[in-house]
């Protein structure tokens, strides 16, 4: 075969399954043929509004960055993969050689070529090539659904990592979505103690309460008089703001405890926001952001086969690659129902 269909996204909230050229293996690259494709939060942005902030698609785009399959074929200077091999890709080419890069923070890399981020395309399509050392492979009997997590899961990591959980820590998340889920597994994996969160919506608590998160329905009564007792106590050790609710950082600076930390994960709504200065002042919040995760990829898939979490919950929806733009609509109009949708290319 030479061609392969993908979804091209053409202009706003429409898609087109058309057939394009299959992709030359690098000498340094894997050919990957695509078995699952999460959505994301980030990819319905793209899709419905068609761009984040300053980010512009440039049409024709293809989205989807959270990718799993099955190894095709290899270029001549690969050494860890042979054809058959089941595979994670990490979406985030960094060059290696600018300061982020050399500094060992290769996700914040000058030059980085993102999957899906505009102009680069991303995984929904057949097949994709990806450098090897972005590639990392899976067991064979983990679902590809699951291989598509690690992508999320790595996100979840990284903020466990920003924020510097510790064994029997108590952790307050704001937003019950796929990053927030994902977030509940990340720190029960690594020891922490009560994990809570909170939403508005009931279907994400009671799959966060599944994920063994105590829950709070913040629709009518706000999370800081539902923990009055705890903050007074100083018993909330970290917080993590997942829904990109600017809002939902100066909630967490009056929640957490004094010394404590809080990083910011979701993409925000707005560049600006009101903040209770005096409160992070006084109380001496160690406040951090997160830009997406590194050197995540062998602990994320861990945390995939894992049972940490029951993961499979979490796959609400599945599509055929022909039905990527129903897909999106979902993702983008029904999100009490839908957690984490996915898309297989080659069904």
């Amino acid at each position: 075969m030479k061609t392969m269909k993908a979804a091209i996204l053409t202009k706003q909230n429409t898609m087109e399954i058309q057939e394009i050229p299959i992709p030359e293996c690098g000498d340094d690259e894997v050919l990957v043929k695509v078995m699952a494709v999460g959505v994301c939060g980030s990819d319905v942005h793209f899709f419905s509004e068609g761009h984040i902030g300053d980010d512009y698609v440039q049409y024709p785009h293809i989205l989807g960055h959270e990718g799993a399959g099955i190894v095709e074929a290899v270029g001549k200077n690969v050494t860890k993969f042979q054809p058959g091999d089941h595979v994670a890709v990490e979406p985030g080419i960094a060059c290696g050689f600018c300061p982020a890069c050399k500094a060992g923070k290769y996700n914040l890399c000058e030059k980085m070529q993102f999957m899906s981020g505009p102009p680069v395309w991303g995984c929904l399509r057949q097949y994709l090539t990806i450098r090897e050392d972005f590639c990392f492979q899976i067991p064979m009997d983990m679902s590809f659904e699951r291989g598509s997590l690690v992508e999320p899961l790595s996100v979840a990591i990284h903020a466990v990592r920003q924020a510097r959980v510790k064994p029997n820590d108590r952790v307050l998340i704001v937003g019950a979505g796929p990053i927030g889920l994902s977030c509940i597994a990340a720190v029960k994996d690594c020891g922490a103690g009560e994990v809570m969160i909170c939403d508005t919506i009931p279907q994400r608590l009671e799959m966060a309460r599944q994920f063994g998160a105590r829950v709070f329905d913040v629709s009518k009564v706000p999370i800081q008089e539902q923990l009055a007792d705890e903050i007074a106590a100083d018993q909330i050790d970290v917080g993590m703001e997942t829904a990109g609710i600017v809002s939902g950082f100066g909630t967490l600076i009056d929640c957490v405890k004094r010394g404590g930390s809080i990083v910011l994960v979701g993409c925000p709504s707005a560049d600006t926001a009101p903040i209770p200065i005096g409160k992070l002042v006084t109380k001496e919040l160690m406040v951090n952001g997160l830009f997406r995760y590194r050197n995540t990829y062998p602990y994320g898939i861990h945390l995939a086969a894992s049972d940490v979490a029951p993961f499979d919950l979490m796959f609400t929806q599945s599509f055929p690659l022909a039905d990527a733009q129903k897909a999106h609509e979902m993702a983008r109009d029904d999100k009490a129902n839908c957690m984490k949708i996915i898309i297989h290319p080659n069904e």
